[in-house]
């Protein structure tokens, strides 16, 4: 058993056969597992992402409000996405947040969880109700604060066909965050995280739909 309250499983590469072959187009699915229940994910094919390890994430707002519509006077609607936002500086911008319409070509590095799927683009349906049914599994949304609640979230492996680990990554990773952030991430990175405590083991695991098996596929 993990000792994560969220683990992460990349499943599946999927490819939307009903465009042209191009790889920000193309999607990454997993599954997401949180107390007993398991969810879909989605990533667009693009960098940064989550490579394999722990992650400790706290429960926060993206910095970026989303637009939702216009008022009488055509002035935006812009709401708080709430999210999981890694506590690691040079992951800090790779966030878990449900994907605005269902689409994963809106994200950009992050992950999206979802009621169901796609089976042929390989994005989820429903993702700010599985947002909402996540926190509901955790005992609800909190602020997010360096000095508040934080979990642990486990990567258990990488897309396809590629190696390394939050160690490995974050030597390349911290250099391209503090300049595009004006950020201070050490280069160096620390020792790797080890969770201290095990959560009480869930009596079953629950699901809409259970992910596609099989292997990774390129």
């Amino acid at each position: 058993m993990s000792v994560a309250e969220l683990v992460l499983t990349r499943t599946l590469h999927y490819m939307d056969p009903h465009k042209p072959r191009r790889p920000e187009r193309e999607a990454i699915a997993g599954h997401l597992v949180v107390g007993r229940k398991i969810f879909h994910t989605v990533e667009r094919n693009t960098t940064p992402w989550l490579r394999q390890g722990y992650y400790h994430v706290m429960m926060d707002y993206k910095n970026k409000k989303r637009t939702v519509g216009r008022d009488r006077d055509g002035n935006p609607i812009k709401v708080a996405v709430r999210c999981f936002r890694p506590l690691d500086c040079p992951f800090s911008t790779i966030l878990i947040h449900d994907a605005a319409g269902d689409n994963h070509l809106t994200l950009d590095g992050c992950i999206a969880p979802g009621i169901e799927r796609n089976t042929e683009t390989g994005s989820v349906r429903w993702s700010d109700a599985a947002m909402q049914d996540i926190f509901n599994e955790l005992g609800g949304f909190e602020d997010g604060d360096i000095s508040g609640r934080i979990l642990i979230l486990e990567v258990t492996n990488n897309w396809p066909g590629i190696e390394g680990t939050r160690e490995t990554y974050w030597p390349y990773r911290a250099p391209v965050h503090n300049r595009r952030h004006d950020a201070t991430c050490p280069v160096a990175p620390p020792l790797p995280l080890l969770p201290d405590r095990v959560p009480d083991a869930p009596d079953e695991l629950l699901m809409h739909e259970m992910p596609q098996p099989g292997a990774l596929e390129d």
